[in-house]
């Protein structure tokens, strides 16, 4: 994680980072968002921490719901569970 301090025309410090998302699927290609305008550096680091939390929820997310959909496609089909007669 790095944050990078610099100055607006009157002399203010602010502060941004750069994180990377993830691959495009489609294309191959890195994908990374810049996040900037933070006046301390602590608010910048609070930010990243929160927006790389949110990218791997929705990075698990998407892994739970492409394993189910695998799952129930080919997983019903291939497992053969055997049922016993319950008397009572």
């Amino acid at each position: 994680m790095k944050i990078h301090s610099y100055k607006l025309q009157n002399n203010e410090v602010r502060f941004k980072f750069h994180i990377y998302i993830g691959t495009n699927p489609l294309t191959g290609k890195e994908k990374t968002t810049t996040r900037s305008g933070f006046k301390t550096k602590k608010e910048a680091k609070d930010a990243y921490l929160s927006l790389q939390q949110e990218i791997k929820t929705v990075r698990m997310a998407k892994l739970l719901k492409t394993h189910m959909a695998n799952f129930t496609t080919y997983g019903w089909k291939t497992m053969k569970i055997p049922l016993k007669k319950v008397h009572f």
